[in-house]
């Protein structure tokens, strides 16, 4: 009898072990729709004024789930910010559900997020930062300082995101960062759009190499033309990124998802759906 019940032991434990394993392997992507926004005048995203009308794009966000671990790239829009918004105002955005909604359709809670990567400091990538307090925020160094300068520069708004102006559980960069330790998720820096500005490469398994622009480029006009807002910080070093872009993408066949253009958005599939 005691060594039936050995045996069974046995037999329970050599198929559970590859099971944990596979749990601790998975990679997924999932993608959040966190609004649309309308440009009323497009030519301000394009500093050689090419374009005419208005403009209509996406807010986009992601959720990397890495074995037991979830990430999120970005947090769009303060819902009670754009509560404000006029219809003369140069950005209009609109959200139907929080990335709180919309993460509890895939089961998870808040408190389930332990990183928060941000791609830059501008208003539509940090909005609903604050919900998720408890996560390590990973953002670029350049951009952490200009939000909690003694004069932010106008246009920014640190209180999106001043649960973590003390500092604390911050990890600030200035170059590429594997997020996990083993290359499946990597922060780059692309700087140009904005001081500390950073794409992120999600190496899944079946899908493949797939890069989220941040804002590198807003729509596939900006990209095919090499096109660049008005606002930029610096148009050399955003320059330098396209270029810096380019070639990763011809070196890793990642797919490139520019995370404001509406095709590239819908070509995604939405959580609780995934890449993996």
């Amino acid at each position: 009898m005691f060594r039936a019940v050995l045996a069974f032991i046995i037999a329970v434990f050599l198929v559970s072990v590859p099971q944990v394993q596979a749990e601790e392997n998975v990679l997924r992507l999932y993608t959040l729709d966190c609004g649309k926004v309308k440009v009323l005048d497009a030519n301000i995203m394009d500093d050689t004024d090419s374009y005419t009308g208005s403009l209509n794009l996406v807010a986009s966000c992601y959720l990397i789930q890495h074995g037991e671990d979830y990430m999120l790239w970005d947090a769009g829009f303060n819902p009670e910010a754009i509560a404000g918004v006029k219809d003369t105002d140069m950005f209009q955005p609109k959200i139907e559900k929080t990335i709180a909604e919309s993460i509890a359709e895939i089961g998870l809670q808040i408190s389930d997020i332990s990183k928060i990567g941000i791609s830059h400091n501008h208003f539509d990538h940090i909005g609903q930062a604050n919900v998720f307090k408890d996560a390590k925020l990973l953002i670029g160094a350049a951009d952490f300082d200009a939000l909690f300068a003694a004069e932010p520069a106008e246009g920014l708004h640190p209180a999106f995101i001043d649960e973590w102006s003390d500092g604390e559980n911050v990890t600030k960069l200035s170059s590429d960062h594997d997020v996990f330790g083993d290359g499946s998720v990597v922060i780059l820096s692309m700087p140009g759009h904005t001081q500390g500005h950073q794409s992120l490469q999600v190496n899944l398994k079946n899908a493949g190499p797939v890069i989220l622009s941040g804002d590198l480029y807003h729509f596939k006009d900006n990209y095919e033309h090499g096109r660049m807002p008005d606002f930029n910080w610096n148009r050399e070093e955003t320059l330098a990124a396209f270029e810096s872009m380019k070639k990763r993408l011809v070196d890793t066949g990642a797919r490139f998802i520019i995370q404001h253009d509406p095709a590239d958005f819908a070509s995604m599939p939405k959580a609780p759906a995934y890449l993996d």
